[in-house]
């Protein structure tokens, strides 16, 4: 079939001249290797507008670095000065030694030493000692500072601040009510009769743990594990589920539970004398004996009595239902 030369639709069959545009129509194709266009589609199709390669998803820090930064937090790490302190006790003493040398002969000034040149035409063996002496000891003495400087930045970069690791443990538990929900299979309609309770905290009364009893900067108490206790409340039973993570390690336990009301004999919060410190604790125990125990920070406090204070009343107003 013929093609024209012009706008490149097909002419009628036996056509030399274009339905379109009249111009001649040809069976070779004025530009080779083009593709006429289908019927009633346009000549020239769009280029497709550029698509480029999405970039991949921003990666999360490193966990292995946080469980790094977190322990050098709990460790309270130092800087080692060994190698400053080495510098700038031999840097004096060479540079002591160096002058006396200098001054051996009266007659030559050190000013004059420090000419080499007059050094070399010296016949005293000491005055190149003198020079030496002095040389390595202003060197050790620059090389001294330039370590210091460079420790103190160093310092500065890695500073770890309490912050950082309540930042860690916020990012942990950002979804632990759906999480724990799903463990326990909880809907949110079989859990109305009070308000879920969650305590948490770095745990302070386990043994074995690191830990940094008192911050400066905010005066709390942590340690390498986290802890977060959640309570939910349905209408004959209380469920459980507690979490506890380690901050410098990638170790996870999950454990789940469920009391009925008639079995929980107290709830209550006490202080503790725990390691260097002391612990703000929440304990519910059972007429089994079985009990939950939780540090809790000191800044939720006021929030964790309220809570505890609405869970006695819902306990009691239970028990009397059921007498």
């Amino acid at each position: 079939m013929a093609t024209c030369l012009s706008c490149g639709r097909e002419a009628g069959a036996g056509s030399e001249l274009c339905a379109d545009c009249y111009s001649k129509a040809s069976t070779q194709s004025a530009n080779p290797g083009y593709q006429s266009a289908p019927p009633n589609q346009p000549i020239y199709q769009p280029a497709p507008s550029y698509q480029p390669t999405p970039a991949p998803q921003h990666m999360q820090a490193n966990i292995n670095e946080s469980y790094a930064r977190n322990y050098r937090y709990l460790s309270g790490a130092k800087p080692s000065y060994i190698s400053v302190i080495i510098c700038w006790i031999i840097g004096p003493i060479l540079l002591l030694v160096g002058i006396m040398l200098a001054n051996t002969r009266p007659s030559m000034p050190a000013s004059y030493y420090w000419n080499f040149s007059n050094v070399q035409q010296t016949n005293n063996p000491l005055s190149t000692v003198s020079v030496i002496c002095i040389i390595l000891g202003v060197g050790l003495i620059i090389v001294g500072a330039l370590l210091l400087n460079a420790i103190i930045k160093k310092t500065k970069r890695e500073t770890v601040y309490g912050y950082e690791l309540d930042n860690f443990c916020d990012a942990k538990t950002a979804n632990i009510m759906s999480e724990a929900m799903e463990k326990l299979g909880l809907d949110e309609e079989d859990v109305t009769e009070s308000e879920p309770i969650v305590v948490q905290g770095y745990n302070l009364l386990k043994a074995g743990l690191w830990y940094r009893w008192w911050d400066p900067w905010d005066g709390m108490s942590r340690s390498s594990e986290y802890q977060v206790s959640l309570f939910f409340f349905s209408k004959e039973q209380v469920h459980s589920f507690v979490r506890t993570f380690s901050l410098i390690g990638n170790e996870q336990f999950d454990s789940t539970d469920e009391y009925f009301y008639r079995d929980i004999v107290s709830v209550s919060t006490s202080q503790e004398q725990a390691g260097g410190g002391i612990a703000d604790c929440f304990t519910l125990t059972t007429s089994g004996g079985t009990s939950i125990r939780a540090s809790f920070k000191k800044s939720d406090a006021d929030n964790i009595n309220r809570s505890i204070s609405a869970m006695r009343n819902l306990l009691k107003s239970k028990k009397q239902a059921m007498t």
